[in-house]
């Protein structure tokens, strides 16, 4: 909660103008990023993690990713999945996403907390790019 404060507050000890002009500016995005994340509250509070192919099959594999770059290793081979596999090819696995790059580096390595983010943020961008897209 402090953190999503934080910038206007930063803005109000700066100039209560700016920060009136952005909160008036951005106030339909902000009601808009408001109810994504309220619509998916188990999930963006952490209060359950996601389920299913998230926990069982996305996991595993974003886990074995930040654990090799953790490691600062590149992830070449999966021996622990499918018999062995090049893991660097899977697109299942998020490797050359930034996000999870960035998830990667907040989180360390990769867990429920940090699938949890991952999905609020894609519902977030989501919500904001078609609030955009119908605006324009």
């Amino acid at each position: 909660m402090i953190i999503g404060i934080y910038p206007f507050m930063l803005l109000y000890l700066l100039n209560l103008k700016s920060a009136k002009e952005i909160l008036i500016r951005y106030k339909y995005p902000l009601i808009l990023s408001g109810i994504i994340i309220l619509s998916i509250w188990p999930i963006s509070f952490y209060f359950f993690p996601t389920k299913w192919d998230n926990i069982d099959c996305y996991l595993p594999y974003k886990y074995f990713v930040s654990s090799f770059i953790n490691e600062c290793e590149w992830p070449f081979w999966n021996p622990f999945q499918n018999f062995g596999y090049p893991a660097y090819s899977d697109m299942q696995n998020g490797l050359w996403n930034p996000i999870n790059w960035l998830l990667i580096a907040v989180f360390g390595n990769y867990s429920a907390s940090a699938l949890s983010t991952e999905l609020t943020f894609y519902f977030l961008l989501a919500g904001l790019g078609m609030y955009k897209f119908s605006s324009s």
